[in-house]
């Protein structure tokens, strides 16, 4: 039920690197979403697809990750939380 209204949450582009030595390169690669008003969204998905690791990169709760080179590096995402006005 989109209101043509801004979303209150935007991800878009979530990628979230694993460390070198991880069975695959990101836990979560490309991912994005709106979600409006009165909507419900669900994130369904094998064990170990990412679903908690997308919960917590939206509310700032994951580490820092290193690279092969010792540089960190960060979540590369864009995420809009829109704060309702109280009532």
């Amino acid at each position: 039920m989109n209101t043509g209204k801004d979303p209150l949450l935007s991800v878009q582009n979530l990628s979230i690197p694993l460390e070198k030595g991880s069975d695959r390169k990101f836990a979560v690669e490309d991912v994005s979403f709106e979600l409006h008003a009165g909507e419900i969204l669900c994130i369904v998905g094998e064990s170990g697809s990412g679903k908690s690791m997308s919960a917590n990169a939206i509310l700032g709760l994951l580490p820092l990750i290193s690279s092969p080179a010792k540089d960190p590096f960060y979540l590369k995402a864009r995420i809009w939380l829109r704060r309702r006005k109280p009532s």
